[in-house]
């Protein structure tokens, strides 16, 4: 929206991958989204969350492996077992560590199927909503819509973090019957 879907434009060292890029901007709408505080956004919002979700679940799940590896079996036993691993004891024998691994990646593949249908969700909601990309027109709309609220003009200029503020004040403003229509 501010740079035109250009996330590359806001790197200001580096060369993030294309996924890290998509992050960003599905965090950056989804906080947009939050703020504006429609049915889209929170669905939007719910998809991002879910993302985060198995993204952590799967780290993890990685973590616990790198722990049984290390001998501490105890602590990756109870995280398995909260995640919907039952592990009873430490397998005895290398067919069991094997069937131990072999239900660690069939979990991690799962969330992975997970990650993929949320994106694939979130994507096709903007999709629907707009032809999935908001125009500078959509931003210069709320601009005035929060210059009237604020009773000062907003400028094109404005920061990201000040926009987003902004946007929390007007929230806020009608959440609790502060804002004359």
């Amino acid at each position: 929206m501010v740079c035109n879907d250009n996330l590359r434009a806001l790197v200001i060292g580096g060369n993030p991958p294309e996924e890290v890029l998509q992050e960003v901007r599905m965090a950056l709408v989804a906080e947009f989204h939050e703020l504006s505080e429609d049915a889209l956004s929170s669905s939007l919002n719910n998809r991002a969350r879910q993302v985060t979700l198995c993204k952590v679940q799967i780290l993890g799940l990685t973590l616990a492996t790198r722990l049984l590896a290390e001998g501490s079996v105890r602590e990756a036993l109870g995280y398995l077992n909260k995640n919907g691993i039952r592990v009873v004891s430490a397998p005895e024998n290398e067919e069991g560590w094997k069937r131990l691994a072999g239900k660690i990646e069939a979990k991690i593949r799962a969330l992975k199927v997970k990650i993929r249908e949320a994106v694939k969700q979130y994507s096709a909601m903007l999709d629907k909503e707009k032809g999935g990309k908001y125009t500078p027109k959509d931003f210069n709309d709320q601009l005035v819509l929060l210059s009237k609220h604020a009773g000062f003009r907003l400028t094109v200029d404005i920061s990201l973090a000040e926009y987003a503020g902004y946007l929390k004040d007007y929230k806020n403003a009608l959440k609790y019957g502060k804002y004359d229509k």
